[in-house]
């Protein structure tokens, strides 16, 4: 899981090789994966305020919106406590961007304790803020569909150039029952990479890819210029709106 957060926090040449994990978790972006990765591992962050004693909260808690925490001011983030029995359970990680370093439109890790049938599946980068989905045992692709419409409205996913909020609603579905049938299996659970991998606009063709979503891929990787991302996304849209947790892309 570490080297998947890592690896979509490669980005832009600028922060290459300065930025930091506490940087990341403190610009509090949307698409932050340190703070996809903490969250999914059910962190506790220690906060030194200026005037006080230090204070903890949960890392799912601590980002509030796009661009929002609960730093106060001259506030720090001091310390990000890992429970161990987070770190011993398996993981399934879905990502999708519409370049291959590009910002995550959707970014969904799903946990699983290795001696229990509970889930846990963590919701970034579609929605402003982290949103966790726990589950006691292993819920039906339409249980699983009902309780994300439950926390999350229609209009609450997040909209910007790298997706529409009906085309991450749509990711967002997907991902999750993918990850809620890996993570069902028994043993140790695959690793597809990091899910839908789009390539740049200027590549003529897709390689293969072994990845289970390459399906999707061929339809949801729509490789435009940059100052039509947006109108990329309208073309699922309605798929979105379907009702269906399965891909309903047309393969170009």
């Amino acid at each position: 899981m570490l080297r998947e957060c890592c690896n979509a926090f490669l980005a832009s040449f600028k922060i290459w090789n300065a930025a930091t994990v506490g940087g990341n978790i403190c610009m509090s972006l949307p698409a932050g994966p340190m703070i996809s990765l903490v969250v999914a591992l059910e962190a506790t962050l220690t906060l030194w305020p200026r005037n006080a004693p230090p204070r903890e909260i949960r890392a799912v808690d601590f980002v509030t919106g796009n661009h929002m925490n609960v730093l106060q001011r001259g506030e720090l983030l001091r310390s990000i406590h890992l429970p161990a029995r987070a770190l011993c359970k398996r993981f399934a990680f879905r990502r999708a961007s519409l370049t291959r370093l590009g910002r995550s439109a959707a970014l969904l890790i799903g946990t699983r304790s290795a001696d229990a049938d509970d889930l846990l599946i963590t919701i970034t980068a579609a929605t402003p803020r982290p949103l966790q989905l726990f589950f006691d045992r292993a819920p039906s692709a339409e249980d699983l569909r009902h309780a994300i419409d439950a926390l999350i409205s229609a209009d609450f996913y997040f909209d910007d150039v790298h997706g529409t909020p009906a085309y991450k609603r749509h990711l967002t579905y997907y991902f999750a029952e993918q990850i809620r049938a890996e993570l069902a299996r028994p043993g140790k659970a695959t690793r597809p990479g990091a899910g839908i991998r789009t390539i740049p606009s200027t590549a003529r063709s897709s390689p293969p890819s072994r990845s289970p979503v390459s399906a999707c891929a061929r339809s949801c990787a729509i490789t435009v210029p940059s100052a039509s991302r947006r109108a990329a996304t309208r073309a699922i849209a309605a798929h979105a709106r379907s009702g269906s947790t399965e891909c309903r892309c047309t393969p170009a």
